[in-house]
C-alpha cells in the first residue's frame, strides 16, 4: 500500500544525488511511498516498475543499483528473500503512529550490492503476493483503457473542426470555439453541418465582408434559419440579414 512521505528541501541538492539521471532520482522518492514504516520493502524490480512506473520503459534494476552505489539504498539477504531499505530512513521520515515492519526482527545480512538479476522474495506472504498481482493487474488494464481512450480521440477528427472547416467565414476562431461547445450543450453535430450547409448555400454569391462571424452565427442559433439556396433579397447588400 502507498503511503505518504515527506521530502526535504536539501534533496534537491544532495551532492550524491544530482550525480543521478532524473528518473532515478525519482525513483528514489516513489520508494519512500511503497517501503513500508521503518523503510523496508522486497527487492522485486518488475513489482516495484508497476508501482512507480507503470507507463514507462525503464531499466527499474538499473536505477536501484545506482542508489545502492551512493549509499541511498541498502540491499539486505533475508529469510523473506532480498530486502530493500532507504538508508537513514528514521533521519528523514517521521511516520506517525508507524507500524512496525515484519524486517526489522527477522536477520537481515548485507550483499555485495548486486542483487540476483530476477530476485523475488521467496517467502513472502500470501496476501502480499495476490496485492502485487491484483495490484499489477489492475495497472494493466487502467493503462489498456487510456490507450484505448488515446486511440480514438486521436482518430476521431474534431467536431468543431469540422464545422469550422466548412463555415464560410474564417475569423475569430477562439470566439468560435466557446460559442460552438456552447450551441453543442443544445443541439447535435448533424443539425449544425446541415445548418451551416443551409448558410453556404444561400451566401454563395455575397459578399464576404457581409457573412456573419462564425460565432455570431452560433449564438444566436442560426442553425435553425429555414434559408433559400439564394436569397437575393435587396437589403443583403447592407448587411441587414446577417
Amino acid at each position: 500500500m502507498a503511503r505518504i512521505r515527506n521530502i526535504k528541501p536539501d534533496f534537491w541538492t544532495d551532492e550524491k544525488l544530482v550525480e543521478l539521471e532524473t528518473w532515478e532520482r525519482l525513483l528514489f522518492i516513489g520508494l519512500w511511498n511503497f517501503a513500508d514504516d521503518e523503510g523496508y520493502m522486497p527487492y522485486s524490480p518488475k513489482r516495484i516498475k508497476m508501482q512507480i512506473f507503470p507507463g514507462d520503459s525503464l531499466e527499474v534494476s538499473r536505477g536501484i543499483q545506482s542508489l545502492i552505489s551512493i549509499g541511498a539504498v541498502e540491499l539486505f539477504d533475508s529469510e523473506f528473500g532480498q530486502v530493500l531499505h532507504v538508508a537513514k530512513w528514521s533521519k528523514h521520515q517521521k511516520v506517525s503512529n508507524p507500524s512496525k515492519s515484519k524486517y526489522s526482527t527477522v536477520e537481515l545480512a548485507p550483499t555485495d550490492g548486486k542483487p540476483r538479476k530476477q530476485a523475488v522474495p521467496a517467502q513472502e506472504s500470501l496476501e502480499d503476493s495476490l496485492n502485487g498481482t491484483e495490484d499489477s493487474g489492475n495497472l494493466r488494464k487502467e493503462r489498456e483503457r487510456e490507450r484505448e481512450v488515446k486511440k480514438n480521440l486521436s482518430s476521431k477528427p474534431d467536431e468543431f473542426d469540422q464545422w469550422y472547416s466548412r463555415y464560410p467565414k474564417k475569423e475569430a476562431k477562439e470566439a468560435a470555439r466557446k460559442a460552438f461547445a456552447k450551441a453543442r450543450k443544445t443541439v447535435d453535430l448533424p443539425a449544425l453541418l446541415e445548418g451551416v450547409d443551409r448558410y453556404v448555400a444561400a451566401t454563395k454569391d455575397k459578399d464576404r465582408q457581409y457573412l456573419a462571424l462564425p460565432a455570431t452565427w452560433l449564438n444566436a442559433g442560426r442553425w435553425a434559419d429555414e434559408l433559400p439556396e439564394q436569397t437575393g433579397l435587396p437589403g443583403w447588400t447592407l448587411g441587414l440579414d446577417q
